[in-house]
């Protein structure tokens, strides 16, 4: 029954063995050592060979069992025997694992490759299919290009079979965002909710009181406003070279990745907490600081950490915001040197405090290299939050590219021709929006400089 289904993995293995022992032999023959894409390749293949060798103990197990429990063939029918002679076979194709993303960033450089070209790009993916033995690539380009035209440059909005290889690049983002880290590992969650929904915020906080029997209850102030998150764009566009793009080692595709995450993952970052990002109507939101409460830190050693933070406080508690659901967000350089301050008997000044994040005096920490030497309090709860689980990318080597995180403000900036240095640019764009659903829930020190007690690191 299985006799055919094992000859197709021997075959598969085979073809994979001979592949890694090409590329021994190749670099052996030039006298060098293996290269890093050289040991992702054969590392790759080696997971392979070990996945089919897997498959094939279990399927000539059950081939033996088989044949122990074989019957006579039934002639009664055609289709009956066809049946008994050939087998009911169930062949699965063996695929690798890959990291997620991986598969996201291969679409990228497919479609780059092929410079918007359907055929073209169907052809290479035709390629590495036969080179691989993994149809998933072929099969994520069938899904984003349009059979009705020769191109289609905007391609992973129309994905259908590639929603699933959008949507773990999304899930590899999020985390490396500062927005990302919310909701995980006890830090509380943003309010998440739909575009273009009316929702009702709070300006001002309000307060009960006890009323006696017949007596007319009292009106406290409490201020109400409704907000509603548009569908606003953010892009961010990575600079790839030609090479990078053509190469197909493994190694590749992770930089690939890592590249357009740094890219996306950046531009969040900035505009979420940069206190002179002001909203633009319909085009780009406001940060979380730029109406919060900015704070004058007033030293640097424990102390007077410790009064900024009860500074850092004041805010939250003028406006009733319960204290138990605040998250702080500092940098990394902050982060180290909490986890390192000590009391004059040698205990940690601030327990829980941990350079990757932990507790700062009771509240959860965010950790990020984009923070920098920014101290940001905020209520979770109170930040809205609205995004797509899809990712548009769009592709271009002719286009010049202005060097400058502010091309319109930036007249000075070099632009760069793709085109004459054999790069391709990669933009990429992503619906998010967020507001804050309540005053006075974000408070932050622009620049803290905190040191040691004595100004100096203990040697």
């Amino acid at each position: 029954m299985f006799a055919k289904h094992i000859k197709g993995l021997e075959a598969a293995k085979k073809k994979a063995q001979d592949s890694k022992t090409a590329i021994l032999k190749k670099v052996a023959d030039e006298g060098l050592t293996l290269s890093e894409n050289e040991v992702a390749e054969i590392q790759e293949l080696d997971d392979s060979i070990k996945t089919i060798e897997v498959d094939l103990k279990y399927y000539r197990d059950a081939s033996v069992e088989d044949q122990a429990s074989a019957e006579p063939i039934d002639g009664t029918t055609e289709k009956a025997g066809h049946g008994s002679r050939q087998g009911q076979s169930s062949v699965r194709v063996v695929t690798p694992n890959l990291e997620k993303g991986v598969m996201f960033a291969r679409l990228v450089k497919t479609l780059a490759r092929a410079k918007g070209s359907a055929s073209d790009a169907i052809i290479f993916a035709e390629n590495d299919a036969k080179k691989t033995n993994d149809n998933r690539l072929l099969n994520l380009v069938k899904a984003a290009v349009s059979p009705a035209t020769t191109q289609n440059t905007e391609w992973a909005g129309a994905l259908t079979e590639g929603k699933e290889a959008s949507k773990e690049f999304i899930e590899l983002l999020l985390p490396a965002t500062i927005l990302g880290k919310f909701g995980a590992n006890g830090i509380p969650s943003l309010r998440e909710i739909p575009f273009n929904v009316l929702v009702p915020g709070q300006s001002l906080g309000g307060s009960a009181t006890w009323v006696g029997e017949g007596k007319p209850a009292s009106v406290t102030a409490a201020g109400f406003f409704n907000t509603k998150l548009d569908r606003m764009k953010l892009s961010a566009i990575s600079v790839l070279t030609e090479e990078m793009v053509l190469d197909s080692s493994p190694a590749a595709d992770l930089l690939v990745r890592d590249t357009l995450i740094a890219a996306i993952s950046s531009r969040i970052d900035k505009d979420f907490i940069d206190p002179n990002k002001t909203e633009s109507a319909r085009l780009s939101p406001a940060s979380i600081t730029n109406k919060g409460v900015a704070i004058q830190s007033v030293g640097n050693n424990s102390e007077a950490i410790k009064r900024d933070a009860v500074a850092m406080h004041e805010p939250f508690i003028k406006a009733n915001i319960p204290t138990d659901r605040l998250v702080w967000m500092m940098g990394s350089s902050t982060a180290l040197t909490l986890s390192l301050m000590t009391t004059p008997q040698g205990a940690p000044a601030f327990p829980g405090m941990t350079p990757s994040g932990g507790f700062f005096l009771g509240k959860p920490v965010i950790v990020s290299s984009n923070v920098g030497k920014m101290l940001i309090l905020a209520d979770a709860a109170s930040i809205l939050i609205a995004k797509d689980d899809d990712i548009n990318v769009k592709y271009s080597q002719e286009a010049n590219i202005k060097m400058s995180s502010n091309p319109e403000d930036d007249a000075d900036a070099e632009s760069v021709s793709m085109f004459q240095n054999d790069m391709v640019a990669i933009k990429t764009d992503q619906h998010i929006n967020w507001s804050l659903a309540r005053s006075g829930s974000v408070s932050y020190i622009k620049e803290v400089n905190w040191t040691f007690d004595d100004g100096e690191p203990v040697k």
